[in-house]
């Protein structure tokens, strides 16, 4: 992989897999990129081929820069992307800022966005679009297990559940419950874990924070 610019929430930010890939987010010259590296070798000697770019020129700033990867059932690669302290980017369609993207593995053709590369798109269907006030969102966790994508969300305060056959609607969960959601993760046993970022300044404390949360996958759908 290129080397990453580190400087304020900027680096390397996010990392997934996808047999015979490891995929990474991070932060570039130009910008928040996505690159993809094949592991090779075995336990104890792997190695990774050089970095073939997936997506770039992705906003960037110091502070606000995603980074959160995950695969769905789909095997389409999920990315989280901050809107770089520029809040009009989330609202604007012709903007990948405060999105969160649907892309191919190895990236590819043109789809939904103009002069973007790499948006999935199943036929003549497109990746549809939601769109959310920056106190109802900020996203900074995703997690995607058995055909649900679960997002955290700071600001917002709550967690989003979207069902990948029905990607246009949303249903919300712990909408203030828990304050500041800074994570998520499926784990193991039927558990969801959810973790809280409210101790930096910018939430308000409850008792016994920050937490790792853990709650029933099956309380969803």
């Amino acid at each position: 992989m290129e080397s990453a610019e580190h400087g304020g929430e900027g680096g390397l930010l996010g990392l997934a897999y996808q047999d015979p890939y490891l995929y990474a987010y991070s932060t570039g010259a130009e910008g928040n990129r996505v690159q993809r590296m094949e592991l090779r070798g075995s336990s104890g000697a792997l190695s990774v081929s050089d970095a073939e770019t997936v997506i770039e020129n992705l906003p960037a700033g110091r502070v606000h820069n995603g980074g959160r990867l995950a695969f769905g059932p789909d095997r389409m690669l999920y990315v989280t992307v901050g809107d770089a302290s520029s809040r009009q980017l989330a609202q604007d369609r012709q903007s990948l800022g405060g999105k969160i993207l649907r892309l191919t593995p190895e990236g590819g053709a043109n789809y939904g966005w103009p002069e973007v590369e790499g948006i999935a798109e199943d036929g003549e269907f497109t990746n549809p679009v939601q769109q959310r006030a920056t106190d109802e969102a900020s996203p900074s966790g995703l997690a995607v297990h058995e055909g649900r994508i679960f997002i955290a969300n700071l600001r917002g305060e709550r967690l989003r559940v979207i069902e990948t056959s029905n990607l246009g609607s949303s249903t919300e969960y712990f909408t203030g419950g828990f304050g500041r959601l800074h994570d998520v993760a499926a784990g193991a046993e039927g558990q969801l874990w959810l973790l809280t970022n409210n101790t930096d300044g910018r939430g308000s404390p409850a008792p016994g924070d920050d937490r790792i949360i853990s709650v029933p996958l099956e309380g969803f759908g």
